[in-house]
């Protein structure tokens, strides 16, 4: 009754790996949303593919908890070819099964993070091979999380995806207005991507999306900001011959941002 839960679970458990990362830049800061402990960077369209690239939990302002797919590279694994050239292969055999495999491509697809490390492993030519006495116990057996720092632009690009999925939602929380309104600018001038994976996809009708954006500009040009949003729209045969996007709109966006700090 339940087997896309139990393979999204199965997903988590066995493909995918934590990673801890933390913002190299102070005036960088992630934002809140009401879906932040649990946010996903995938191409998905249903019926079609499914490919779980991130799930996102943003800890606070300057740490975030990566799960990352084992399909993506790994910059310790990586360094043994015939690895690398496995994932590779995996990778693009599962990214045909969309309409547009090359544009299928994670946001934060050359991350330079790897896996945690084990307390009973050790490298020994990019591979790791057992280094204990024994079977490894409960109270023995350890997992060594680094913390890798993560320069502004993969920052600004998480934060995007936040800001892309806070559509429909109510509330976005910040804690200094100077990184809000560089997460602001970075999103709404931020290239839209081809295909059915771009962010900032509009219609030119009645479209909340679109004044959810718009509201999203708003906000950043009360911070002193000049930036105007850069969104990618998509013709609708239901108004056709009728400006929307250029008219005074009706209808309100209900997300709303606040300061947490």
């Amino acid at each position: 009754v339940y087997r896309h839960d139990a393979r999204w679970a199965y997903i988590v458990m066995c493909c995918m790996y934590p990673v801890i990362c933390a913002t190299s830049q102070q005036d960088d800061e992630f934002v809140l949303s009401e879906h932040t402990y649990c946010l996903h960077e995938r191409p998905n369209m249903p019926g079609v593919a499914y490919t779980e690239f991130h799930i996102m939990y943003v800890i606070g302002p300057h740490i975030v908890l990566l799960l990352r797919s084992d399909l993506l590279p790994e910059i310790v694994e990586d360094m043994d070819d015939a690895a690398k050239q496995t994932r590779e292969r995996e990778l693009a055999k599962g990214m045909r099964a969309y309409p547009n495999p090359d544009q299928a491509r994670s946001l934060l697809h050359d991350l330079p993070v790897a896996k945690p490390q084990k307390t009973y492993t050790r490298d020994v030519h990019n591979r790791m091979v057992f280094s204990g006495t024994g079977v490894p116990t409960v109270e023995t057996d350890k997992l060594l999380f680094p913390l890798f720092s993560i320069d502004s632009e993969t920052v600004q690009l998480i934060i995007s995806v936040i800001f892309e999925k806070a559509f429909g939602l109510s509330t976005i929380v910040y804690c200094t207005s100077t990184a809000l309104r560089l997460a602001l600018d970075f999103y709404l001038a931020l290239s839209t991507r081809e295909g059915d994976f771009s962010m900032k996809n509009v219609l030119d009708e009645p479209d909340l999306k679109y004044l959810y954006l718009k509201k999203l500009q708003s906000v950043s040009h009360n911070l002193g900001s000049t930036t105007k949003v850069v969104c990618k729209v998509k013709r609708s045969t239901k108004y056709q011959g009728v400006d929307w996007l250029s008219k005074q709109p009706l209808i309100r966006s209900r997300s709303r941002v606040t300061s947490l700090c």
